[in-house]
């Protein structure tokens, strides 16, 4: 490779803060002749690595700043959206506050499931966005496809899973579904009414790369699924408000 691009003499730079992770490589070249390095040159190259390795980390950091607070604000605004949005309106407005939170954190897909009130053991897809081209089967039943994971989720407990080789020996089902469908990294979120009564759960996926998911995209996921479940719980209340209605009206017109 050297001789391809016609390098003579090189010196290759590690980039790192510290004694923190390397994260880049900063190349010295010399194309026309060998050339012998001093430690006085050598040096000095190390100590621009340094300074480079600084301005990057910290342009990294601004950057993460600037989209923690713009996915902060995303959440007080769909927060306050929801509080009150006509219960015809949730599901629509459901999808569209997914579309927005996978365009602005870069994930690839967004699910949420219900519990099927017929039939309590089922948790049905209801709600996707999905910009993979990939895209889940409707009908899809969790306790078919993730049977370990269901069971994290009835018991209330939020899954982050960064890459899917940590999952537990017995999570076996779960990892091909996972594959099947092209996941790379996923945080699955109860959903519930309060902090009492399990009623789905919300999943943000990543197909393109593994990810490690920080303590406030989980947050952020969490107070999310709060408010979802509350909007769904707000709308099956107005649906049993209006059935009830509608019974009672039946009565008096017979009676």
């Amino acid at each position: 490779s050297f001789g391809l691009y016609g390098t003579k003499s090189l010196v290759a730079v590690p980039l790192s803060i510290g004694r923190g992770d390397v994260f880049g490589l900063l190349t010295f070249a010399a194309m026309q002749e060998e050339r012998e390095w001093p430690e006085t040159v050598l040096k000095q190259f190390q100590l621009v690595a340094q300074i480079f390795a600084i301005a990057l980390q910290r342009k990294q950091t601004e950057k993460s700043l600037e989209e923690r607070l713009q996915f902060e604000m995303l959440l007080a605004e769909i927060s306050a959206y929801f509080v009150n949005l006509p219960a015809d309106q949730i599901d629509d407005g459901i999808q569209n506050a997914q579309s927005r939170i996978c365009e602005l954190l870069d994930l690839d897909r967004s699910t949420l499931w219900q519990i099927c009130e017929k039939e309590p053991g089922r948790m049905l897809l209801t709600h996707m966005y999905d910009r993979s081209g990939r895209p889940e089967r409707p009908a899809a039943d969790q306790r078919e496809l993730w049977p370990w994971g269901m069971k994290k989720t009835l018991a209330g407990e939020t899954q982050v899973i960064s890459k899917f080789s940590d999952l537990q020996p017995d999570a076996g089902k779960d990892r091909e579904s996972y594959e099947f469908f092209g996941a790379k990294s996923i945080v699955v979120v109860p959903l519930s009414v309060g902090k009492r009564k399990i009623i789905g759960s919300l999943n943000f996926t990543v197909l393109h790369e593994e990810r490690d998911w920080s303590e406030a995209d989980v947050r952020g996921f969490q107070l999310i699924a709060e408010v979802f479940g509350n909007a769904l719980a707000r709308k099956t209340r107005d649906r049993e408000l209006r059935e009830s209605e509608a019974r009672l009206s039946m009565a008096t017109n017979a009676a």
